[in-house]
């Protein structure tokens, strides 16, 4: 199953474009990026700690090559939470 994984602009309290929404990637407030979508069956939304368009895509593109290639890159905290019990 492939993932279904979308960048996303978390907008500051501040940001002009904040409005606009968090699929509004052209935001002039330079606010944090993050993936958002469905992976393997659950929810993610984890930070790419940068605010950089460029690098942000290049990143998300990493990911779902490493899925692809079957290595997994999953954030340590993601693992936290969905720790199986």
């Amino acid at each position: 199953m492939s993932p279904m994984l979308a960048l996303q602009r978390r907008h500051s309290p501040k940001c002009p474009d904040r409005k606009k929404g968090p699929n509004y990637l052209k935001c002039r407030g330079h606010c944090s990026m993050r993936i958002c979508g469905m992976q393997n069956g659950k929810r993610v939304r984890t930070s790419l700690k940068t605010r950089d368009l460029q690098r942000a895509a290049r990143r998300l593109a990493e990911m779902l090559d490493d899925e692809a290639l079957g290595r997994s890159k999953v954030d340590p905290f993601v693992k936290t939470i969905f720790r199986p019990q």
